[in-house]
């Protein structure tokens, strides 16, 4: 008898299939997005429509929680940065992010105390293991 051990992991055909398991609605993007800012510490969430000068029209939520520090860790699926002790309590399965999967977004957050941020722009493509060439671009270092 052989004996062996293996890992599981996610197959690039189901990441192909990421924009049909979750459903990007609005309903979907607000519920993660303030739950997130909940977990982060928030004290208070800004949700309001805006003309920004760098992309148009725009939906602008802002929190005041503890921000993110690697924007990597948005395109794990299943990973997830919150402590041990709120993934334990809440079940927090690093999948939330992928609710923008058929919409995409520009993203631009930071790491609360730091004055500074990053910015991603999201495509629906960037959810796919579909064209591994078209890489997103982050820019660090942007006011926050």
């Amino acid at each position: 008898m052989t004996s062996f051990s293996f890992h599981a992991q996610v197959a690039a055909e189901a990441i192909e299939k990421v924009g049909r398991l979750f459903n990007a609605s609005i309903d979907d993007i607000l519920n993660e997005l303030l739950q997130n800012a909940r977990r982060a510490g928030a004290a208070k969430v800004l949700i309001d429509q805006i003309d920004d000068p760098r992309f148009g029209p725009a939906i602008r939520i802002a929190d005041d929680g503890a921000g993110l520090a690697e924007p990597r860790s948005l395109f794990s699926l299943g990973r997830s940065e919150w402590s041990k002790a709120l993934s334990l309590s809440e079940d927090a399965a690093g999948m939330g992010f992928f609710s923008l999967a058929n919409r995409g977004a520009i993203i631009i957050a930071g790491q609360k105390g730091t004055g500074q941020a990053w910015a991603i722009a999201a495509t629906p493509d960037a959810f796919t293991a579909r064209n591994r060439s078209r890489s997103m671009s982050v820019r660090r270092g942007i006011k926050a």
